[in-house]
């Protein structure tokens, strides 16, 4: 039952952003996608696809596909790395900032509704409730952890993600 929940909540968010990206032009789109954009908003100078692939729990070849889509689709493009000659930077292109800006919005939107429907503290305790579940998960099998081995799931989900939504949010009204 959980899980069908689980799943029929993630459906209202996916329709709604989806419809929104296709009102502004980027029904390209697609929601696998998002494990990428959600994390760049927050990265103005971009992130290793190590880094966007540790924080969507997915394998590195599984990022690259979906970076080479975005990258295809003008959203994304792939930079030399400052210090390092081996690696690449993922970041966003301008269209790349405009799909975060949507996508944003969509999102608030979502979270208003809910908001006016359950109450702001019970969107509050769903929001923290989720945060717990994922921050104590076990890495999946072949997920990329923390190099410190030792980490702790919460570590390893933190070390991830520690950009944040806060920051990501703040830099995407910010970047215009």
């Amino acid at each position: 039952m959980l899980g069908a929940l689980l799943r029929l909540a993630r459906q209202e968010v996916v329709n709604h952003i989806e419809r929104q990206l296709a009102n502004a032009g980027m029904g390209d789109v697609s929601p696998s996608q998002w494990a990428v954009t959600q994390q760049l908003g927050g990265s103005p100078e971009g992130l290793r696809l190590t880094e966007l692939a540790a924080y969507a729990g997915l394998t590195k070849p599984s990022m690259s596909a979906l970076v080479d889509g975005l990258e295809a689709s003008g959203y994304v493009e792939r930079v030399a790395h400052p210090t390092d000659k081996r690696a690449q930077l993922v970041r966003f292109t301008e269209r790349g900032w405009e799909l975060g800006a949507v996508s944003l919005r969509a999102m608030r939107a979502v979270e208003k509704s809910w908001a006016s429907r359950i109450g702001a503290d019970d969107l509050e305790t769903l929001r923290c409730v989720l945060r717990r579940v994922v921050e104590s998960r076990p890495p999946l099998p072949d997920e990329p952890i923390a190099k410190d081995s030792s980490a702790s799931s919460d570590q390893r989900t933190r070390l991830a993600g520690q950009r944040g939504r806060a920051s990501a949010h703040a830099r995407l009204r910010g970047h215009r």
